[in-house]
């Protein structure tokens, strides 16, 4: 068996790896199947890893707040009356609470707290310090981040940063 066959290019269902395996300006090298498996493992390990944080976060806090669990649950009875049924997301994008509650969860799982640089190549920035007043202006080139953290619990922006 080929590593095509193997991979499973050529079949009805398509997948991540066959439109890398399929695109043309892709070098062979990085079509490997060693480099392949170093892609899936990244993917698995981003897609489990940071779903499982959140999703742990949300759990704390709704066991250690019973007011906002009784809140969900009372919503998801409300909209989903039998609980052996099948629900699309169409039904779940129409609840709020839900999405509050998996918003706040998003919020205060915060993956990478590293600084992730970003450069604006060809215009100045200009940022505006509204505690003193002014605005400062970033030239071009200029590598500007900011640690999500920092943002999360900006009660600017969210009035009480640590509560859930």
């Amino acid at each position: 068996m080929n590593d095509k066959d193997r991979l499973g290019v050529g079949k009805q269902s398509k997948t991540i790896f066959h439109d890398l395996l399929a695109n043309p300006d892709l070098p062979v090298s990085e079509k490997s199947v060693e480099r392949l498996g170093q892609e899936a493992k990244i993917l698995v390990a981003g897609g489990t890893e940071t779903t499982s944080w959140t999703l742990s976060v949300i759990t704390y806090y709704l066991l250690s707040q019973p007011h906002t669990l009784s809140r969900l649950r009372a919503e998801l009875i409300a909209s989903i009356p039998d609980p052996t049924a099948s629900v699309g997301i169409e039904v779940l994008e129409h609840l709020p609470y839900l999405t509050a509650v998996i918003q706040e969860g998003l919020r205060l799982s915060y993956g990478s707290v590293g600084r992730l640089a970003r450069v604006s190549p060809d215009e100045a920035v200009t940022f505006h310090d509204e505690k003193r007043a002014k605005d400062w202006i970033i030239p071009p080139g200029t590598p500007m981040s900011m640690n999500s953290v920092f943002v999360h619990h900006d009660p600017t922006i969210f009035p009480e940063p640590s509560k859930f």
